[in-house]
């Protein structure tokens, strides 16, 4: 088990950037604090991680996460219709023993290192593992994010990854 895990949270407030956020495992305090409250899990297959978010942002009238939300819509097909409320903080899949890992390089690569531009590409996400690559290349991840979720449509069984131009 590693000493530290990595996440990224991202604010609900679009004028704050995502940032690194580093902290135990199992540090229960600190996610809540993030979200400022009672924790859920919405799960994410492609790339696999989870975004944890305020399970009463309604109840609360949290403002809407647009960026936790594309991201939810967009690796999981399942969460299409999905709008999350309030700052999220998205880390790895959980391990064996349901502990949060660091979330996967890909989110690292498009949400946290700046690429100059992403590409999309539709995945399926059945057992049979198919990649499309979408024509044009995006400055901001979350644009790209909303346009591959547009073309999406046409493919409901297909999740949106994002890469590096």
């Amino acid at each position: 088990m590693s000493a530290s895990i990595t996440g990224i949270r991202l604010p609900a407030d679009r004028d704050r950037p995502p940032e690194v956020i580093t902290f135990r495992p199992r540090d229960l305090f600190l996610v809540q604090g993030i979200v400022g409250g009672p924790i859920e899990a919405v799960s994410l297959i492609e790339p696999a991680g989870t975004l944890w978010v305020n399970k009463e942002g309604l109840a609360l009238r949290l403002p809407v996460n647009l960026r936790a939300s594309y991201l939810a819509r967009a690796a999981n097909p399942t969460r299409r219709g999905v709008v999350l409320l309030g700052n999220a903080l998205l880390v790895g899949p959980a391990d064996a023993q349901g502990r949060d890992t660091s979330v996967a390089p890909e989110y690292r690569a498009v949400l946290l290192d700046d690429p100059a531009r992403v590409r999309v590409d539709l995945v399926s996400t059945g057992d049979e593992r198919r990649v499309l690559p979408v024509d044009g290349t995006w400055r901001n991840p979350f644009a790209a994010y909303a346009e591959g979720l547009h073309i999406a449509a046409a493919f409901p069984e297909a999740a949106v990854r994002l890469r590096p131009a």
